[in-house]
């Protein structure tokens, strides 16, 4: 249920709710499975050059996929993430598999790390959540602060132009719980700011109304924005399988350096 006193990305914000990434909508597992997780870890080793004791900040780490997945290859890892359940999930799948990633619960906009990391990771369209750029911009400056000279930093975000190209202002689908939901979005592009409102109705009957307000910049607007904290662009994709990035891929992947 949402906390109508709290931001919609926040833990009882109605969005990211404890079941999020476990046992909701195809899309999700899709895009969170295991072989896409690989095809992600695998990107992220080939274009970085990684080597073993690396130390990666994963931030927001949501229940750790990215973070796990890396400590198993052997990368000192750390992940943070303002949702207590999501960094629960996280721990206990710490235990299951064996390995040491720390996870540390806290804003993006207030990262505490001094020249700590070699590089550092914020994927799936884990920016813009905020109201206003400026705020998305402390959290680049953060990210900036916490990486080593000659660290890297990958972005990795949705694709502006693709999604005007295929937008849906009405959607509906079904959850494996049995919950039916309807969508209804409005995508305000002199703002470039994705509105949604939600409707589930869960299968005892139970109803919630959930909004969300998510900024999606275009890749220029990124770019811009990192080098005014002073990152540098190194290269940028538009998947996980190394093509270029162009006006119908689906994702922006963009790399900087702190150089």
């Amino acid at each position: 249920m949402k906390d109508n006193k709290v931001p919609w990305y926040a833990e009882n914000g109605g969005v990211f709710t404890p079941d999020y990434f476990e046992g909701r909508t195809e899309n999700i597992k899709e895009v969170t499975g295991p072989e896409q997780t690989k095809l992600e870890v695998d990107f992220l080793e080939d274009k970085l050059g990684l080597i073993p004791r690396t130390k990666i900040l994963d931030m927001p780490c949501g229940n750790g996929r990215h973070s796990l997945a890396l400590a198993q290859r052997g990368y000192d890892v750390v992940g943070q993430d303002l949702n207590g359940p999501f960094l629960e999930q996280a721990r206990e799948k710490v235990k299951a598999l064996g390995v040491a990633p720390r996870f540390v619960q806290g804003d993006m906009r207030s990262l505490g790390f001094v020249e700590e990391f070699d590089v550092a990771i914020n994927m799936w369209t884990a920016l813009g959540y905020f109201d206003s750029d400026c705020e998305d911009r402390m959290v680049l400056a953060g990210i900036f602060k916490a990486l080593r000279f000659g660290g890297h930093f990958v972005l990795d975000f949705m694709n502006q132009s693709w999604l005007i190209r295929n937008y849906q202002e009405i959607g509906s689908g079904g959850d494996y719980d049995g919950t039916f939901w309807i969508s209804k979005r409005r995508f305000d592009i002199a703002l470039g700011r994705n509105h949604e409102i939600r409707i589930e109705v869960k299968k005892n009957g139970e109803r919630n109304f959930v909004e969300s307000n998510l900024r999606i910049y275009t890749p220029t607007e990124l770019i811009k924005m990192a080098q005014s904290v002073g990152f540098k662009l190194f290269d940028l994709y538009g998947d996980f399988n190394g093509g270029k990035w162009n006006f119908d891929s689906r994702r922006v992947i963009l790399i900087f350096e702190k150089a």
